[in-house]
């Protein structure tokens, strides 16, 4: 009975939108959801370590391994380096899946030069990096060059761990973000107490990144991503990328129990569309489809010959 009743609610809901906003990307949120909790998850694992240093821990008899290390603090200390170099790793394979992701349809990329540039990077994400901030750069934000510069630092540090024999370089004008006392402020103030100067000392070096140096990484690139998100949504023709979407969801063959439907349950069909790509009902940036009867004709004749 309750089950009945909630879905008498959420259709009559759905009647009444007529707006579905569109703030964030479900590209944003599938990556959000997938290593947004990556902090909480490398500090759970350098608790635990620093637990197993400090007490007598054995091995649970659930695992089925031989493990019996000779020199703790030495496994512990190697353990936590490979902890590290894995996080970077983690958080730069999120930032490549969101520059891959945009560029798949629905579009959220519609300016056909970072398209393209994109494009021609093939597997890389350093090169897909720098064309997303090449074609952003422009805006004359301060706060997006410092975010930038840490997250290019991330991926040459983790190119250089992941590739035997890489000694990747990073890039002198990126760098010259760092080479400013308000900027030093910034990142110290921003990234609990990060110490750029130290961090390009400890990269140039060929050092692994400390957990500070990782978890502002993180963050950085988790920024870079928001940012990002919300100026290609700000440039966005969002009425060809609402056909984008329809276009996926009328070739899986689902046109023709559309077309029998009424007018109204269409507008439901519609709304749960766009929730389902990240629309709602909030505005924040103005951007939005208007669920007319003059929409659904348009896709009616739009289908029609499916």
């Amino acid at each position: 009975m309750h089950l009945k009743y909630g879905v008498e609610v959420r259709v009559l809901f759905n009647l009444l939108m007529n707006k579905l906003y569109l703030n964030t990307s479900i590209k944003r949120k599938r990556i959000k959801k997938r290593f947004g909790q990556q902090n909480h998850y490398l500090i759970t694992t350098l608790v635990a370590l620093d637990s197993f240093e400090k007490l007598e821990i054995t091995k649970s008899e659930k695992f089925s391994t031989s493990w019996n290390p000779k020199d703790i603090p030495s496994s512990v200390k190697r353990s936590i380096k490979y902890i590290l170099d894995s996080a970077l790793v983690f958080i730069i394979d999120s930032l490549d899946a969101y520059l891959i992701e945009i560029n798949k349809k629905p579009f959220l990329i519609q300016d056909s030069k970072l398209k393209n540039d994109i494009d021609g990077s093939h597997r890389s994400v350093y090169e897909k990096f720098i064309s997303s901030y090449d074609n952003m750069k422009s805006e004359d934000n301060r706060e997006f060059s410092i975010i930038s510069s840490i997250v290019a630092l991330g991926i040459q540090w983790r190119n250089n761990i992941t590739h035997y024999g890489a000694h990747n370089e990073f890039d002198n004008i990126l760098c010259k973000n760092f080479d400013n006392e308000e900027n030093e402020k910034y990142i110290c103030e921003n990234f609990c107490g990060l110490k750029v100067k130290e961090m390009l000392n400890n990269f140039n070096a060929g050092n692994s990144p400390t957990f500070k140096e990782v978890t502002s990484i993180i963050r950085a690139v988790h920024k870079f991503i928001e940012m990002l998100d919300i100026y290609l949504i700000s440039k966005l023709d969002v009425n060809k990328y609402f056909y984008e979407i329809t276009d996926i969801y009328f070739e899986r063959g689902r046109w023709t129990q559309f077309n029998n439907l009424s007018d109204s349950r269409k507008k439901g069909i519609i709304v749960n569309l766009l929730e389902q790509n990240g629309f709602s009902a909030h505005d924040v940036n103005g951007q939005f489809i208007e669920i007319t009867e003059d929409l659904i004709n348009r896709i009616n004749k739009r289908y029609s010959d499916i």
